[in-house]
């Protein structure tokens, strides 16, 4: 009996669900891409120069990193 009353509220809310699952799912692959982005072989290969500015540029997507997660913690909690 239960099963089934939760089953139908379900299905009623199917819309409300999919909106929270995709938010999460895209904010996760968001998140893992920003913190592979070092770790590629193609960063490994580049001169000095360029060095610099990738390193800035990790620094700078660990700020945004924090952020994401910030963000994906506050939805998983509402």
């Amino acid at each position: 009996m239960l099963f089934k009353l939760s089953w139908n509220n379900m299905k009623k809310s199917i819309k409300d669900y999919a909106i929270y699952f995709l938010t999460l799912v895209l904010g996760v692959s968001i998140f893992y891409m920003f913190n592979s982005i070092d770790s590629q072989q193609a960063m490994l290969q580049v001169s000095q120069s360029q060095r610099e500015i990738i390193k800035m540029m990790i620094s700078m997507l660990g700020f945004v990193s924090v952020f994401v997660a910030v963000i994906l913690g506050l939805l998983i909690i509402s």
